[in-house]
């Protein structure tokens, strides 16, 4: 049976399934995306209340995600290999991604999972021949992908997105590494449980990684109010989806105890994080030598694998946005010092200038926002910024950079006024209110 057919047979069971439930709450809508595990469709939920007082809610668009047939699935594992565990087990990508969003459920910047009462699907099973798939339902993510965000401004015309505009998505891919390394333990909030923006935490991080991170693979939430969280004036919450192939990366043994020793000095744990700010003193480079003091420089700086490989994933992703595509031939078998810093990185591309002109591409990138992406694609890990330092140093650009910040530093003839706050403003709505494609895919 073609994938075609198996989507039809699944969209037919789907129907049946939800007109079973008898008190009416779902509404089938339709197939929403495909990848290569799985398939997500788009449904009408309406909750149902036992105190009758607020017995009904208005309906709210969810997203349910299938597993594909075993037979699809063992084909894309015969093509990677590497979704098999280390023991030779094939990972289950719908409860991989299960396990990991419970892991998550409190940070903001992460798809939730929608808990559905009396489920039909699992009714249904018990009086069906045919047992449905693993499967999941989601929040309705509504403003579409990353991805889809760039090929709109390529489409519209765009040749760079405002630095202010960056800074902001910056940040919430960072919150996405915090989250990842820190997972809020419960809400702020317990009676109303509103998930909570993700914050370093002076203990060991944890060694998830998402493994498939990029720009198919961030949507563009909610707004929120700016007056509750002001990293989202002006943008909405960017949510990472789709942990299928997530998984918790473990040190060796020599590796876990030089981290348990180093970590038992507050002084030095500090310098692997970043919260020695003296590297942004200056915000015409980004070397980082000032992490690191001559005792630490003479012997190995620990790295936790996982918070290394999410800052290169966040790293690439601001390589997308800062160019408004895919770097040409990227690839971390290519590298070159960061101008300014014996540091190799994979961003070549990005700082490269050319050959004519000197200019690097997108010459109007605040050069810090530049160097600070190119240290995220360090070759080695060790050169990559903490967290902490990330936090802290695109905290400060959000605060202090303003349409000030950059008329004083044009270049002689170009336009003042590009990162004015009407002009962002706009790129927003061209670029997000506007856009045609939605929903978690």
């Amino acid at each position: 049976m073609t994938e075609t057919a198996d989507v039809e047979t699944a969209k037919k069971l789907l129907q049946a399934y939800f007109q079973s439930d008898g008190e009416t709450r779902f509404t089938f809508k339709g197939l929403n995306g495909k990848g290569e595990n799985a398939l997500t469709w788009k449904i009408s939920y309406m909750r149902i209340h036992r105190d009758p007082t607020t017995y009904y809610e208005l309906p709210r668009a969810i997203v349910l995600k299938t597993a594909k047939k075993d037979s699809t699935r063992r084909e894309v594992l015969r093509l990677n290999p590497a979704r098999l565990t280390a023991g030779g087990d094939v990972i289950n990508p719908i409860e991989n991604e299960r396990k990991w969003l419970k892991h998550l459920e409190w940070a903001e910047h992460f798809a939730k999972l929608v808990p559905i009462p009396r489920d039909p699907l699992r009714r249904a099973t018990r009086s069906h021949a045919v047992n449905f798939p693993d499967y999941l339902y989601l929040e309705w993510v509504p403003y579409g992908t990353l991805w889809n965000f760039i090929l709109r401004a390529r489409r519209q015309g765009y040749s760079a997105l405002p630095n202010r505009l960056l800074w902001r998505f910056f940040m919430c891919l960072i919150r996405m590494v915090i989250g990842m390394a820190w997972p809020p333990l419960g809400p702020e909030d317990w009676e109303n449980q509103v998930p909570v923006i993700e914050r370093v935490r002076g203990i060991r991080p944890n060694g998830l990684v998402h493994q498939d991170m990029h720009t198919n693979n961030i949507m563009f939430g909610y707004f929120e109010d700016p007056a509750q969280n002001p990293e989202h004036d002006w943008i909405p919450t960017m949510k990472l989806i789709d942990f299928g192939e997530a998984k918790d990366v473990q040190e060796t043994n020599e590796e876990r105890n030089y981290l348990w020793r180093f970590y038992r000095g507050t002084e030095r744990s500090r310098a692997i994080y970043g919260t020695d700010m003296s590297m942004w003193a200056d915000w015409t480079r980004f070397d980082g030598d000032d992490w690191f003091n001559a005792a630490q420089r003479s012997r190995p700086i620990p790295i936790d694998r996982g918070v290394a490989k999410n800052v290169f994933d966040i790293g690439l992703i601001m390589l997308n946005l800062a160019l408004l595509r895919k770097p040409i031939g990227q690839s971390r078998s290519e590298m070159r010092d960061i101008p300014g810093a014996d540091i190799p990185t994979t961003a070549v591309e990005l700082v490269t200038p050319d050959d004519s002109t000197g200019d690097y591409p997108n010459p109007d990138l605040d050069p810090t926002l530049r160097n600070v992406i190119a240290r995220c694609l360090a070759v080695d890990p060790r050169r990559r910024p903490g967290p902490a330092a990330l936090v802290d140093g695109v905290s400060k650009a959000i605060a202090e950079r303003d349409v000030n910040f950059y008329n004083a530093r044009a270049r002689k003839g170009d336009p003042l006024d590009t990162e004015s706050d009407d002009v962002i403003k706009q790129v927003v709505q061209d670029l997000i209110l506007n856009a045609s494609d939605s929903g978690l895919g």
